[in-house]
């Protein structure tokens, strides 16, 4: 018997094996990165950035609720000779219990290598605190006091005007922070355009996007970072 003559089939046979396994170990592979991909999608992402500009947003929310609320009670109180303290309670929103985000602002700093993010987001959360005391509690419980008692002297509309300065302020302050909201999305943006391997994450430190978005919140918010 001649083994020669069956070579031919021996070598196209060996092909055909090794092109199979060539494509399921290119099959293996893709999966596996795309896996990575999703992984990298799911913890910086949507685990990381979004909760960051989630929770800012509903703590800012919160304090717009809560101050349209008292400017809502205010009028009535100028306006409305027989307003129950009682309804000075109701209407308002507590901040949400989950407001620091701190593994999310973690995962974001190992995007970013800089403090600036969390910085700037503890300012809007403190911010959002103390408007939404001031809201809720303490022109609401100065009101109340007038209804309730004879210890303040200034009149109803001198109360209202005090009071409605107070919140024009505070707004004039809650519309500074919406930058960070648009620095955090132009990174975001990056995460959605891209696929990101695990091992490109430290790189992104220095890609353009996210170097403008550091210095543009450094520059915005140089004088809330100095007291923070």
């Amino acid at each position: 018997m001649c083994w020669t003559q069956y070579i031919p089939n021996l070598i196209s046979g060996g092909a055909t094996i090794l092109a199979a396994l060539i494509a399921v170990g290119a099959g293996i592979w893709a999966f596996y990165r795309q896996r990575e991909y999703e992984l990298v999608q799911k913890r910086y992402l949507e685990e990381g950035l979004d909760v960051i500009i989630s929770t800012a947003e509903n703590a800012l929310f919160t304090y717009h609720h809560n101050w349209a609320r008292c400017l809502e009670l205010l009028k009535s109180f100028r306006d409305v000779e027989t307003m129950k303290p009682e309804d000075l309670d109701v209407g308002f929103l507590q901040l949400p219990a989950d407001r620091f985000a701190l593994t999310a602002n973690y995962r974001v700093n190992q995007i970013v290598d800089s403090g600036t993010i969390w910085r700037v987001f503890q300012v809007i959360i403190a911010f959002s605190q103390n408007a939404c005391s001031v809201a809720r509690d303490e022109i609401p419980a100065a009101l109340k006091l007038k209804l309730t008692t004879n210890q303040v002297q200034a009149s109803r509309k001198e109360m209202v005007d005090e009071a409605m300065k107070v919140l024009e302020d505070l707004d004039k302050k809650s519309h500074h922070f919406y930058v960070f909201f648009g620095q955090l999305q132009d990174i975001s943006m990056l995460f959605e355009e891209q696929k990101f391997a695990l091992k490109h994450i430290r790189a992104l430190r220095k890609h353009p996007t996210v170097i403008g978005a550091i210095a543009k919140l450094e520059k915005e918010y140089a004088n809330d970072l100095k007291g923070a």
